[in-house]
């Protein structure tokens, strides 16, 4: 049954109902509410914010009284009184700036006036007065010892505080100090109390601003009196007595906007709004869910029955009924059943091949799109195929054919492994495997093709069968399933082809293969020619702020290429060979360029990139100081910057190298420190003498609490160590900043400048050395 009648919707529309009746209730209690909440918070606002402020007027001039005591008590300031009122002016302003005081005043005991000294914050001077101006009115006799005083000297109010100065228990002088009544004054109070202040006097009726913490308001002189206004409604307001001065009432204004004050009512009001709203909506969610599960087991019958009928349902219906609705799904059950075996069987059959029950193509497009769809982190696809059988299945029939793609599949599915193996045609399979090393991968694919290869005895002829296959990995080559099918086809072809074993998919990076071909070339002639420069880029002394340092990084200036990335042709370098040849191309010229800047005046030391290649020749020390020798450089002058992961493929190699170098002077240098596995032994062993830390820990270091601590831990494990740091990637004054404050030796960076050929570089120093760093105009020999 539908619409009204049926008895889902009865029972929701009750439930509806009573729902309705609650939520209103409760929605105009909580109203009424939160509109009384409003009015006691500002109230208690106000009273808060009162006393608050009372409170730390009276806190001032607590901390006024206590300090000026304790100067009264200076047998120094007395004795100077005595003798030279010039030196107990001055003596008297060392106190002052001891509690950033705005006024020190001092009287003789008989109410003459001594001196007055004045501290102006916008020009950062303190100035003397001895004009007899101050406190004309007042009576010494009748002064207490803790009296504030509220004093007007030329446009600006202090907070005083007087004490006598007794020689024993006699009356010396009076010295006081004082705070301004000023703006700062106004913003810490306001920050105090969380509210905004006006300071201003009150005379005949008429308001002038003295200080205010709202930026809004400071500039207007005249105080405005809407604040005052009973029926102001858009604020809350109190006043507070100061005192008063020359017959003026120094009165302090606090208020703030109703908005800011009821914000968070008001949004705490907005989310009861929408917790109301949601409650009313998952109740109904909930009365619906109710009505339907009452009304259910009647409905599943009906629904299972239409579905029968239309051969649409084939899972099991549950009801646990021992009258005739029980027997009716008891029966339906044993319909589906039937319906059941028979989709399954289909289902096995659209998914593998009739002759070997193998994982057909279509299982393996599938099985690539599921892969894909839970974001795999990558997988290899494997394409192989059995050369004879086309041959065999021509020359000796179909039987031979299908006996030996069944014994190809038998060999498959006994290799224990759990990947998945798949047949897409006669001839061919394929393998879908997760990716673990390069190892790995080679090792799965020669284990299959001896598997495929090799002696086959057949029931009527023995064959020796030979396998070629093509991979491709995800995502590398391909972004879904058609396309790495495809790109394993294309790599098992050309494997064919070249008749190899196998081959790996590389036709998406055919143009990149090509150009590895001809640097890898024309590499040689680029070291040997005139086709490589190095760039230098300066490293600040942090100690010293001077550049004492620099860094040699190797250039190659292709001429038809342009400009060859260092990335590309160091590891072309390294994996062909030519890795030595070109470190000692850049050591050469960089200990060349040392020994120019040495003539010019320039007492630089220079770091040289090493590589993990270089470190596992016996002779690389013997090669690098050999090299030292001939330039005349003194060895200290160098450093020799290593990797992390450089020192970790050959840790006792390497090891022994730098043992050597250290030994002879030159200084070793840990780079990329803080990205790779060092422990605290290896660090332990090197005889290393720098930290460089990582700019991945610097870039956001003034910022970013994470590369705070490790910046910091490695900072303070260094020193331990006995070590310098250096800190790469500064980019912006904050950062330089903080490392200076944090202990750090050396920073290097754009921000300091960028990495420059030798001519500009010494313009460049030539620059900082007139100027001093930092320099105003970097920029112009950075191009």
């Amino acid at each position: 049954m539908t619409g009204f009648k049926s008895i889902q919707t009865q029972i929701l529309l009750s439930f509806v109902a009573v729902l309705v009746i609650v939520q209103s209730i409760l929605f105009y209690s909580l109203f009424q509410s939160n509109s009384d909440e409003r009015e006691e918070r500002a109230q208690i606002q106000l009273n808060t914010a009162q006393a608050v402020f009372e409170n730390e007027m009276a806190q001032r001039t607590e901390n006024l009284s206590a300090f000026a005591q304790t100067v009264a008590k200076d047998f120094g300031l007395k004795q100077a009184l005595r003798e030279d009122i010039r030196s107990f002016l001055v003596a008297l302003n060392n106190h002052r700036q001891r509690i950033d005081a705005d006024l020190a005043v001092a009287i003789d005991k008989e109410g003459q006036f001594i001196g007055k000294l004045t501290y102006d914050k916008s020009s950062n001077r303190t100035s003397a007065n001895t004009e007899s101006d101050f406190l004309n009115m007042l009576d010494l006799n009748a002064t207490d010892e803790n009296r504030p005083i509220l004093y007007d000297y030329q446009g600006n109010v202090y907070q005083v505080v007087l004490v006598p100065v007794k020689s024993g228990n006699v009356l010396v002088a009076w010295i006081g100090f004082g705070f301004a009544v000023d703006r700062e004054l106004a913003e810490q109070l306001s920050v105090l109390t969380g509210m905004n202040i006006d300071i201003g006097y009150q005379m005949e009726g008429r308001w002038t601003l003295l200080a205010s913490s709202n930026p809004d308001v400071a500039g207007n002189k005249q105080l405005t009196t809407e604040k005052l206004e009973d029926n102001n409604k858009s604020l809350v307001t109190t006043q507070v007595e100061i005192g008063f001065t020359d017959d003026k009432d120094l009165i302090a204004t606090l208020y703030l906007a109703r908005e800011d004050l009821f914000a968070t009512l008001q949004k705490r009001w907005l989310h009861i709004v929408l917790i109301v709203l949601g409650t009313f909506g998952f109740s109904i969610i909930a009365a619906y869910l109710l009505s339907k599960n009452l009304a259910r087991p009647l409905q599943e019958l009906v629904k299972k029955a239409k579905n029968i009928a239309h051969g649409k349902d084939n899972t099991q219906l549950t009801v646990n009924r021992e009258d005739e609705l029980g027997v009716l799904a008891h029966e339906f059950n044993l319909m589906n059943q039937a319906v059941n075996n028979r989709e399954a069987e289909l289902n096995f059959r659209a998914y593998h091949t009739d002759l070997t029950k193998m994982p057909n193509k279509r299982k393996l497009f599938d099985d690539i799109d599921y892969l894909i769809r839970k974001e795999c982190d990558g997988f290899l696809l494997i394409r192989f195929r059995v050369l004879e059988f086309e041959e065999l299945n021509f020359s000796l029939g179909l039987d031979t054919g299908e006996e030996l793609q069944l014994a190809a599949a038998n060999r498959l599915m006994a290799l224990e492994d759990e990947a998945q193996f798949y047949q897409l045609y006669p001839s061919e399979f394929a393998l879908l495997t997760a990716c673990n090393t390069v190892q790995a991968d080679e090792q799965s694919i020669n284990v299959i093709l001896q598997c495929l290869s090799g002696l086959l005895n057949l029931q009527r002829i023995s064959v020796t069968l030979h396998t070629a296959s093509g991979y491709c990995y995800y995502p590398k080559h391909g972004e879904n399933a058609r396309e790495l099918l495809h790109n394993a086809g294309i790599a098992l072809q050309q494997a064919m082809k070249l008749k190899v074993p196998s081959l790996e998919f590389a036709s998406s990076m055919a143009k990149s293969a090509l150009m590895r071909v001809r640097l890898t070339h024309e590499l040689t002639e680029a070291i040997e020619g005139d086709q490589l420069m190095l760039h230098f880029q300066p490293k600040l002394n942090l100690k010293t702020s001077r550049i004492d340092k620099v860094e040699a990084l190797v250039r190659w200036i292709h001429p038809e290429l342009g400009m060859i990335p260092p990335d590309e042709f160091i590891e072309i370098a390294e994996t062909t060979g030519q890795i030595d040849a070109l470190t000692d191309w850049v050591i050469k010229n960089a200990l060349n360029q040392l020994g120019i800047w040495k003539e010019l005046g320039f007492s630089l030391g220079v770091a040289i990139n090493v590589s993990a290649v270089n470190l596992k020749q016996k002779c690389f020390d013997s090669q690098v100081l050999n090299l030292i020798a001939h330039s005349g450089c003194d060895a200290s002058m160098i450093t020799i910057e290593v990797t992390e992961s450089a020192l970790a493929e050959d840790p006792e190699q390497a090891l022994l190298i730098l043992d050597r170098l250290s030994d002879r002077g030159l200084s070793i240098s840990i780079d990329d420190y803080g990205t790779g596995y060092s422990s605290l032994s290896q660090l332990k062993q090197l005889p290393a003498s720098e930290l460089k830390i990582d700019k991945a820990f610097i870039l956001n270091v003034a910022t970013d609490e994470h590369d705070k601590t490790i910046a910091k831990s490695t900072i303070r494990l260094a020193q331990q160590f006995g070590l310098r740091t250096v800190a790469e990637g500064i980019e912006d004054k904050a950062s330089l900043d903080w490392l200076t404050e944090n202990g750090c030796d050396y920073a290097q960076g754009y921000f300091i400048s960028r990495p420059q050929p030798a001519e500009q570089l010494t313009l460049w120093l030539k620059t900082l050395n007139e100027q001093s760093w930092p320099i105003e105009e970097p920029v112009n020999y950075l191009s």
